[in-house]
């Protein structure tokens, strides 16, 4: 009776250690970002392309990741990026640095970039 009792807590642990370390184990999916682009007097920035470079540090190269427009709003929306610099590029003239962050999706749906003015 003892050796199955034993048994059973062995099998038990073994469980539980192999569920902890898939659960744990797992990759964060990436960041769903959300901004905006105003015109110069404040109102939304319509159709505008907006483009997420990152620089490689191997080949120094700009690398674009996502690319996108600006809605009536002049927000724009770029999902599953991986946390890290970038640069993002509007309407291929002007450039702003932005810094992507992992979020707690228990609590918010997007990060929240500044408001860029174009």
């Amino acid at each position: 009776m003892m050796k199955s009792t034993k048994l059973r807590v062995l099998i038990f642990s073994i469980s539980l250690l192999l569920y902890s370390n898939s659960v744990f184990s797992q990759q964060y999916p990436g960041t769903n970002v959300r901004g905006q682009i105003l015109n110069t007097y404040g109102d939304p920035a319509e159709n505008l392309s907006v483009v997420l470079y990152y620089l490689n540090s191997i080949t120094d190269e700009w690398v674009i990741i996502a690319s996108t427009n600006t809605d009536v709003e002049g927000l724009y929306y770029f999902n599953w990026i991986t946390p890290n610099s970038y640069v993002i590029q509007v309407n291929q003239e002007v450039n702003y640095d932005v810094i992507i962050s992992e979020i707690d999706y228990d609590y918010y749906s997007f990060q929240d970039l500044p408001i860029l003015y174009y």
